[in-house]
């Protein structure tokens, strides 16, 4: 014959109790859902929202001054569709903390990604593509620490 202790037949209980009310529960929850018609006179714009493709690497602080800054900016003749690998070396014994780069012109839909560098070294290697015929403008943003 089997031995149930008090405690194991109060946790019995109380689950047998829980799964008929979650049921209970679950059927008074149940929801119905109608579906109407709607006749819609009128006009739908779509609009494609071209967002700026911006690369931020590391955390920047108020605290760390801007090691070196420029604007980046490749022309393209609109026959081609460009990728380029772009290296930044900050002169100097200099240690980077963080790097901002700003997509300047969302609507020709270039984009950057991380290649080398960064934290802690004393350069930036992104590579950005663009769209067929269209060029690139980046503003970048290194900043850190002078390290004499």
């Amino acid at each position: 014959m089997c031995k149930i202790s008090k405690f194991s037949l109060k946790f019995i209980i109380l689950i047998l109790f829980l799964c008929v009310n979650a049921e209970e529960i679950f059927n008074q929850n149940s929801a119905t859902i109608v579906a109407r018609n709607v006749t819609f006179t009128g006009k739908i714009t779509v609009k494609e929202i071209n967002k700026p493709h911006n690369l931020f690497i590391g955390r920047c602080t108020k605290k760390y001054p801007v090691l070196y800054q420029e604007n980046v900016v490749l022309n393209n003749d609109g026959k081609s569709q460009v990728t380029a690998n772009i290296r930044i070396n900050v002169e100097g014994p200099v240690r980077i903390i963080c790097v901002k780069i700003y997509d300047e012109d969302p609507d020709v839909m270039a984009y950057p990604s991380y290649s080398s560098g960064g934290i802690g070294k004393n350069f930036i290697e992104f590579n950005v593509l663009t769209t067929y015929g269209k060029g690139f403008k980046f503003f970048v943003q290194i900043f850190g620490v002078k390290l004499d």
